[in-house]
């Protein structure tokens, strides 16, 4: 099968300093990859070069077989869609306006209305909420109306950046269960998320980032029974049946 996306010994500069160097990557159609991790092991900043938020210092990125160039603009018209961390909508406007803003390179309102509607099948909250000023939400809802508005575009990949940071338990679940819905749907997704037990319920293949390098990778279950998955990013919730370890990257 042809990757969907293909990150080729992809390299990454704020300055002169490198944040990402050498990572390679693909991701299947209809698959959730995951991009764990501790804090500055370059996630984020590889995320964003998919998205076109940055230009590679290195290397290429493929999508569906053709370079992925021009920015974010070229990136969403390809079919990429980037719910970034933080939830970042806009707290003044409606959730039915946000949903807007996530069609905005659509021109045809009848299509607009459609997806629209689809979203509050989706996110049934998001209806009940959809004339309520979005800074007005729960974190939680502000993180589905934040998938919502990056679902607008009716993306073929969808990234996902820390999409439980700073929620509650209760709704760390919700917005886990509404992401695996999206995976039984057939959406590819990307996911940067540190909560280990969502990711190990959701991600069928998993990528553990250090120092800007990719360290090691394999499917969930060979991470989860992987002493260093354990230590870095398990702790407590590797299972304990044993399973081979994943395979480390040949070195560079």
């Amino acid at each position: 099968m042809t990757p969907l996306l293909e990150a080729i010994d992809l390299s990454l500069r704020y300055g002169a300093t490198t944040a990402v160097r050498g990572v390679s990557f693909a991701i299947a159609p209809g698959e959730v990859v995951a991009l764990v991790g501790a804090n500055g092991a370059g996630k984020t900043t590889t995320m964003r070069a998919i998205s076109g938020a940055m230009a590679p210092a290195g290397g290429r990125i493929l999508f569906k077989g053709a370079e992925l160039k021009g920015g974010p603009h070229a990136a969403l018209r390809a079919g990429i869609a980037h719910c970034p961390e933080g939830r970042q909508v806009f707290p003044l406007m409606s959730v039915d306006e946000n949903l807007l803003v996530g069609a905005h390179t659509i021109r045809d309102r009848k299509l607009i209305d459609a997806r629209r509607a689809r979203m509050f099948e989706v996110f049934p909250i998001l209806d009940e909420r959809r004339a309520q000023p979005a800074g007005t939400l729960s974190g939680g809802e502000q993180q589905m109306l934040a998938m919502a508005r990056a679902l607008m575009s009716e993306p073929e990949l969808l990234l996902l950046d820390e999409p439980t940071m700073g929620l509650a338990p209760i709704m760390v679940n919700a917005v886990g269960d509404e992401i695996a819905r999206l995976k039984a749907d057939g959406m590819s997704i990307l996911l940067v998320e540190e909560t280990a037990d969502l990711t190990l319920r959701i991600a069928d293949s998993m990528h553990l980032m250090e120092g800007g390098r990719i360290a090691l990778s394999g499917t969930t279950a060979e991470m989860a029974a992987s002493d260093v998955m354990r230590r870095l990013y398990l702790g407590d919730h590797a299972p304990a049946t044993p399973i081979p370890d994943a395979k480390e990257p040949p070195s560079p």
